[in-house]
């Protein structure tokens, strides 16, 4: 009976989402959907290897309240190919649909890769964006790269990407206690994604510069960072 229950309960909370896709700023085609109805608007900008159905639980509670909105990053989920993954453009999907969709006083919410991807936009939409959140990102604004660690992660990721990148998020992105079943979901699903996507995009982040990009901005940043 339960299960009956959160299923009739999942089907109609989807039925009140709107799915529609735009042509990002160099033409490539990007989904988004669009639920609930509410101020401020909620952008969700998923993380590396991932799309926009990682928010499903955010975006069922936050609906009740505002409107919320997530995005197929370029080479995610259902959204069209490019050739070469950087923030910048990434920036560009986000800010496309934003505009397309005539939002204002927007909080833009990234995880992980999404919080520099979100920064790229909220320069591109100036007053439009009124705040970050940042999920699992900028815990070191000043660190350097270590060159000999990303040189033998970026040859792995290339030697041999669905195996490293299983490798990757079972073993080093969850703490000891978490379910068994969600680590294997998650690292099989990110590591299934097209390998010249992730690389590229794996690249073009580790030379993205959020320290200097983040002093730029003049509105709130929050960050939600576990422990870990």
């Amino acid at each position: 009976m339960k299960s009956f229950l959160l299923i009739l309960v999942t089907l109609i909370f989807f039925s009140f989402q709107s799915i529609a896709q735009v042509k990002s700023n160099d033409g490539t085609e990007i989904y988004y959907s669009v639920s609930g109805q509410g101020s401020p608007t909620l952008v969700f900008v998923h993380c590396w290897t991932c799309d926009n159905s990682y928010w499903d639980l955010q975006i069922k509670e936050m609906a009740k309240d505002y409107k919320a909105v997530t995005i197929d990053l370029a080479g995610h989920g259902k959204s069209g190919m490019r050739t070469n993954y950087t923030i910048e453009a990434f920036g560009q999907d986000v800010a496309s649909v934003v505009q397309h969709l005539n939002l204002d006083k927007i909080i833009l919410i990234g995880h992980s890769m999404g919080g520099s991807v979100s920064i790229e936009a909220a320069q591109l939409l100036g007053e439009k964006v009124i705040g970050i959140i940042g999920v699992d990102n900028f815990q070191d604004l000043a660190q350097e790269r270590n060159e000999e660690q990303y040189n033998q992660i970026m040859e792995s990721l290339k030697n041999d990407f669905k195996g490293t990148t299983y490798y990757f998020v079972s073993s080093m992105m969850f703490p000891e206690n978490a379910d068994t079943n969600l680590i294997k979901k998650i690292a099989a699903d990110m590591s299934s994604s097209p390998p010249e996507v992730g690389i590229s995009a794996m690249e073009n982040l580790s030379y993205y510069d959020y320290d200097k990009e983040i002093k730029q901005l003049e509105i709130p940043v929050i960050n939600i960072n576990a422990d870990k």
